[in-house]
């Protein structure tokens, strides 16, 4: 019998779909978060689910996390799924910018070639090959959880949605404040929140977020 881990909060949107922005808002919720778990994506890449390398966070979102979603819910039964959505022309063009400013593959982009190809299967842009791939997941996941809907919970950031739903899902106060909406880059300093580290990094956070309002 295969071992099984404490239930956590999982992003199964794509990346440019809001990813980062769920993670920093589970984050404001007070739900130590990762974003783009690459140590887990090492595990994740070799068929490896028996270990969790998870353990210091309670949410996970961004690549390769989205492939895995059927491993994931066998391993950490009871965890809840946010699908984050986006208008698909409107991704594919986010897409497109996105790889296209990113370093070519070489031989220190191993591991994100190997996560762009689990998903993608490629590691550069190609609009037709992503648009399949959006379409095929998005399908996926919805067939997946048709039986289960309490634990699933679509959320279009890009398109407004926000505190309102992701509060009602995860069981959480709403913030007193605006939704965030950020892009990778921003988070740098908070791409992983671990239990030990939640009240400092929400403090640093908060600051980060009023000077950019400023």
């Amino acid at each position: 019998m295969k071992p099984t881990f404490p239930a956590k909060v999982f992003g199964l949107g794509l990346s440019r779909t809001g990813t980062t922005s769920l993670h920093i808002a589970l984050v404001l919720l007070g739900i130590p978060s990762i974003h783009y778990p690459a140590d887990a994506a090492s595990h994740w890449l070799s068929g490896r689910f028996d270990t969790d390398p998870l353990a210091d966070f309670d949410a996970c979102c961004d690549l390769p996390t989205p492939t895995y979603f059927r491993q994931l819910d066998l391993a950490y039964p009871g965890s809840k799924f946010i699908l984050t959505t986006r208008d698909i022309d409107n991704w594919l063009d986010s897409a497109e910018r996105h790889f296209s400013g990113a370093p070519p593959p070489s031989q220190q982009t191993l591991l994100r070639d190997f996560i762009r190809v689990a998903t993608y299967g490629v590691y550069q842009f190609d609009r037709g090959r992503f648009r399949d791939v959006y379409e095929r997941h998005h399908d996926a996941v919805r067939r997946y959880f048709a039986d289960r809907p309490q634990d699933i919970l679509e959320l279009a950031v890009t398109s407004g949605q926000g505190w309102a739903d992701l509060c009602t899902f995860v069981e959480k106060p709403a913030p007193d404040m605006a939704f965030p909406k950020l892009r990778s880059p921003f988070i740098s300093p908070l791409d992983f929140v671990k239990r030990g580290e939640l009240v400092q990094k929400q403090a640093l956070l908060l600051q980060m977020l009023a000077n950019e309002r400023r």
